[in-house]
């Protein structure tokens, strides 16, 4: 049943990706996107940059809390998620209960535990964003050195001292790993807890306009900016109080291609858009001191 279900979730995802493929050709003609794309590329972002922007702007990663509700009816991430570790104990220390299982029945529900984890997380964390307790989080994806994906950043602020904490996790981790080192991430934080209390849903969208929502304003415009800063460098303009000539913060062009590419991947979103709102949203990051 879960396999019949699994792959008719594949199924749904896969007609979406098609549906926001013919939603960007019919909003973007084929000259403006050789445009967009020969702009990137005097930049020197290829293929492979291109490939971590996208990851960056659809937010794929966000998107579990239906898909989870529908498997765990009546649950909460949290609890999935504590249950996934009961079980997990158990069968490391109950040797009288793994005697009693044959070993396709162990492998069953060790698969089980680590499905529940890989569901809960996601949602877990949607659920919880933008903030646990005290704490505002963030998230974004590091690029590496190497051809690899890119790792995972997590930043905590305090919003009565200011205090920050980082936790990282690799990007070259996958699967059970991945899942252990994010459990692991929080820990580090000394967030697990309070993030395992959180009862009240904050989703990443809200009444407003959809480019409005904090998923596009906290998220995937400031992460959008600090990739794609490093490729258009330039002089800044000295403000009267500085000395030391320095790189400038919002280079104009910078603007430009971060909306080109949002209209181009959410158009019904970003259609009639200007670069302001993502200036003023870059803006409020950097000024509260929440940059990487």
């Amino acid at each position: 049943m879960h396999v019949v279900a699994h792959r008719e979730a594949n199924r749904r995802n896969a007609n979406v990706e098609r549906k926001r493929s013919i939603m960007s050709a019919e909003a973007i003609s084929a000259p403006e996107l050789q445009d967009i794309f020969a702009r990137l590329a005097t930049r020197g972002i290829t293929a492979i940059e291109y490939a971590q922007i996208k990851s960056i702007v659809m937010f794929d990663w966000f998107q579990r809390s239906t898909y989870f509700e529908q498997h765990f009816r009546g649950h909460t991430p949290a609890q999935a998620l504590r249950l996934a570790w009961k079980w997990k104990q158990l069968l490391q220390r109950d040797f009288i209960l793994r005697a009693f299982l044959s070993e396709e029945h162990l492998q069953d529900i060790t698969m089980a535990v680590e499905r529940a984890e890989t569901l809960a997380w996601p949602a877990l964390l949607e659920m919880s964003f933008p903030s646990v307790g005290d704490w505002e989080l963030y998230m974004k994806g590091s690029p590496t050195q190497e051809s690899r994906p890119m790792d995972t950043t997590i930043l905590a602020v305090n919003r009565k001292s200011g205090e920050t904490r980082r936790a990282m996790i690799p990007g070259s981790l996958t699967g059970k790993a991945w899942m252990q080192n994010l459990q692991q991430a929080f820990a580090d934080l000394k967030l697990l807890k309070v993030l395992l209390k959180t009862a009240k849903q904050r989703p990443l969208v809200s009444a407003e306009h959809p480019k409005a929502w904090p998923i596009f304003t906290q998220l995937v415009i400031p992460t959008l900016y600090e990739f794609m800063l490093p490729f258009y460098r330039k002089p800044g303009h000295l403000g009267s109080q500085e000395l030391v000539p320095r790189e400038a913060y919002y280079p104009s062009e910078l603007f430009e291609d971060m909306l080109a590419i949002l209209q181009m991947e959410h158009p019904d979103v970003f259609r009639d858009s200007t670069t302001a709102p993502l200036k003023a949203a870059v803006q409020r990051f950097r000024e509260s001191g929440q940059s990487y």
